[in-house]
């Protein structure tokens, strides 16, 4: 008993800081949010509820959790098991009628994102490496881990559409994202600001790219 009220105490704490977002890059504030607790034999459930929505994190121990997502009309469960990271498990960053959108820091220049739609049997999409949104016209840009040739990829997560910025003049960081000085969304382009070939410690070489966004 000692051992999950210990478990309880921590998720709560961590919870509480999600609730109350830092910005991040043009990242929005997270959102306030109702929780309520069930403590079964097997599991930790915490719920938070937004208007008709609801996330239930299924937390089995004090490491592993699955998602419950949905609203007065459906259910869903992730097929994905998450890990409980340094600051507790995924925050609610967006939710309208049509979906949830988690996210959660994963370490130095790392966030990633789960997507949530809100439909009837519906799969989870996780983001890794997302660097930047525009979260009123549901756009991110983020690090694609399936192709090592795209720099930057833009994706419309709430239509699926995807935009992919390739660039060859980049710093020879073994991780791309640590080429990059700034990105954001202005209006309906990205703004994308990096070192190139020629940086060194001594020695600067910045360039910026702006880029339309044409969805």
């Amino acid at each position: 008993m000692e051992t999950k009220i210990n478990i309880i105490g921590i998720c709560f704490f961590f919870l509480l800081l999600s609730c109350h977002g830092m910005k991040k890059n043009n990242q929005t504030e997270s959102i306030p949010i109702q929780q309520q607790w069930n403590v079964g034999l097997r599991d930790t459930i915490i719920k938070e509820c937004v208007g008709n929505s609801f996330i239930a994190y299924h937390l089995q121990g004090d490491s592993i959790y699955s998602i419950e997502w949905g609203n007065n009309f459906i259910t869903n469960t992730s097929k994905k098991k998450f890990e409980v990271l340094g600051s507790g498990v995924l925050g609610l960053l967006e939710v309208d009628e049509n979906c949830i959108l988690l996210s959660q820091s994963c370490g130095t220049s790392c966030v990633y994102y789960v997507f949530l739609p809100l439909k009837m049997d519906a799969t989870e999409k996780v983001y890794d490496f997302v660097l930047a949104n525009d979260l009123k016209k549901h756009l991110i840009a983020y690090i694609p881990t399936d192709n090592d040739t795209i720099f930057i990829r833009v994706e419309n997560y709430l239509t699926g559409q995807i935009m992919d910025v390739k660039e060859t003049n980049m710093c020879q960081a073994t991780f791309k994202a640590d080429c990059i000085d700034s990105i954001y969304f202005n209006k309906s382009s990205l703004i994308l600001k990096w070192q190139g070939s020629g940086w060194s410690e001594t020695k600067p070489d910045p360039h910026e790219r702006t880029i339309p966004v044409e969805f």
